[in-house]
C-alpha cells in the first residue's frame, strides 16, 4: 500500500533545518515522557532477564525488565538457597529481583 504522497508525487518541500527542528523536539518529548514513566519505577522490585555485564562497568550487570527497560545493576553472588551458605554468580539468562533505586530516561 504505498501513500498519498507517493502515489500523487508530491514534492518535499520542507527544508533540511525545519525537519531538524521537528526532529529535535520529538526526541526531546520522547526523553521527557521515557523519564517520567522510568522515575515512577524507583522503589519498586523489578524481575529481570540477565543479559550480561554493563557498557559502563565491569563490575556491574545490565538486563532487561518485563517492559523491555534496560536495568543496570552490581555484580553480586546469591545465595542458592535463603538459609544456606553456598553463594553462585549472576549469569545471563538468569531472572533476578532487583530494586530500582534510580532512573533516567534510558535506563534503571
Amino acid at each position: 500500500m504505498k501513500t498519498h504522497a507517493y502515489e500523487n508525487r508530491l514534492q518535499d518541500d520542507v527544508p533540511a533545518p525545519v525537519k531538524q527542528r521537528r526532529l529535535e523536539e520529538l526526541i526531546s518529548v520522547f526523553r521527557e515522557e521515557a523519564a517520567k514513566v522510568n522515575i515512577a519505577l524507583i522503589g519498586s522490585t523489578q524481575l529481570v532477564l540477565v543479559e550480561g555485564e554493563s557498557k559502563r562497568s565491569s563490575e556491574e550487570l545490565c538486563g532487561r525488565n518485563e517492559i523491555n527497560v534496560k536495568v543496570i545493576f552490581p555484580e553480586t553472588d546469591l545465595p542458592v538457597q535463603p538459609e544456606k551458605p553456598q553463594m553462585v554468580p549472576i549469569t545471563p539468562g538468569d531472572y533476578v529481583l532487583v530494586k530500582i533505586t534510580s532512573a533516567n530516561s534510558q535506563c534503571l
